[in-house]
């Protein structure tokens, strides 16, 4: 018994079953017995689509929260830091030792392109997510492209500064 026979069905691919059987048949089973494409549900015109299906408005405020609120929190520590220079210092600027503080601030000024070019990556990335594909949620959606985002960033960071 070969393949086809063992489905059912001649060699051009229509069923073995006479047209009155197929026909008494529901439309479901008539599309899997004659190997038509059964339509999807998204294409269905008697389904109500789904309310907020592709959130792109919702992505894009996840998206922003994964950067946000970890450099709210890092900024919120820093400025819990004394303001005075201390006893030792490192690296003294004019023979003077910038408080903690002021230093860290700085650093954090210098790194901000470097954060906004990651942030405007993962956004592209978390729209083109949500365009691809609906089954996502936005948090999710959001989450995954802030962890690349901020891969590519950084990658592409380094390869400039090489």
């Amino acid at each position: 018994m070969d393949y086809d026979t063992w489905l059912g069905r001649n060699s051009f691919g229509q069923g073995d079953t006479p047209e009155s059987e197929s026909e008494s048949l529901p439309e479901t089973e008539q599309r899997r017995r004659d190997w038509r494409v059964v339509r999807h549900s998204i294409d269905r015109t008697d389904l109500d689509p789904v309310e907020g299906e592709k959130s792109y408005f919702a992505t894009v405020v996840w998206t922003l929260a994964w950067y946000v609120v970890p450099l709210a929190l890092i900024v919120g520590w820093v400025l819990v830091f004394d303001n005075d220079s201390g006893t030792a210092c490192a690296t003294p600027v004019h023979n003077v030792c910038p408080p903690m503080r002021t230093a860290v601030l700085n650093g954090m000024m210098d790194g901000l392109p470097r954060l906004c070019a990651a942030l405007v990556i993962s956004l592209v990335l978390a729209l083109l997510i949500r365009l691809g594909s609906g089954a996502w949620r936005p948090v999710t959606a959001a989450f995954a492209a802030a962890i690349i985002g901020a891969g590519a960033a950084t990658i592409l960071f380094t390869v400039m500064a090489s």
